[in-house]
């Protein structure tokens, strides 16, 4: 068994609508093709998109780089000044 196995793409369906693309899951075979072609549904969502957490070290990291919890913080406040500007300059031209 890999603990980290290769990428790979696979089509599957999701029939509660949680997942998006990139979240890391299980998916399960199933004996009858449940959509056109499809014979996999998805069992379980690991880890959704931008929350990996290693399971060895525990720390957060975004590929095969660790994040620093203070320059997270940090990008997710930048983010959100930028997105408050834009939207105060689309609501004082509307």
């Amino acid at each position: 068994m890999e603990y980290f196995p290769k990428k790979q793409d696979k089509w599957s369906v999701d029939f509660k609508g949680e997942t998006k693309v990139g979240d890391i899951v299980v998916i399960t075979k199933t004996k009858e093709r449940t959509v056109k072609n499809l014979n996999t549904v998805i069992d379980s969502i690991l880890f959704q998109v931008g929350e990996t957490i290693d399971p060895v070290t525990g720390r957060r990291c975004r590929g095969t780089q660790f994040i620093d919890e203070k320059s997270r913080k940090e990008e997710q406040s930048e983010r959100r000044v930028k997105e408050y500007k834009i939207k105060r300059l689309v609501e004082e031209k509307s």
